[in-house]
């Protein structure tokens, strides 16, 4: 089981935010920021920030033992 920390999600959140609004598309109404669905909160939907920097934000996770994520055991039966 993997699942990110409250302080790792924060952190990614908070990058996720810095590479959108860097852009131009989070200033756009269309529904990769959701004003599509009435009442929605007014975000970025998608990763703006690349695929490399996203390959390098994943593989720098991997090189530190996967800081910002929990790891354990599901509790979950696996099928025989």
């Amino acid at each position: 089981m993997i699942e990110p920390t409250l302080e790792g999600e924060n952190a990614w959140v908070e990058h996720h935010d810095e590479t959108a609004n860097a852009n131009l598309i989070s200033r756009t109404n269309s529904w990769y920021t959701g004003s599509n669905v009435p009442g929605k909160p007014r975000r970025v939907l998608s990763y703006t920030g690349g695929v490399g920097t996203y390959r390098a934000k994943c593989s720098e996770a991997a090189t530190n033992g996967y800081a910002g994520f929990a790891l354990g055991r599901s509790n979950i039966e696996q099928p025989s």
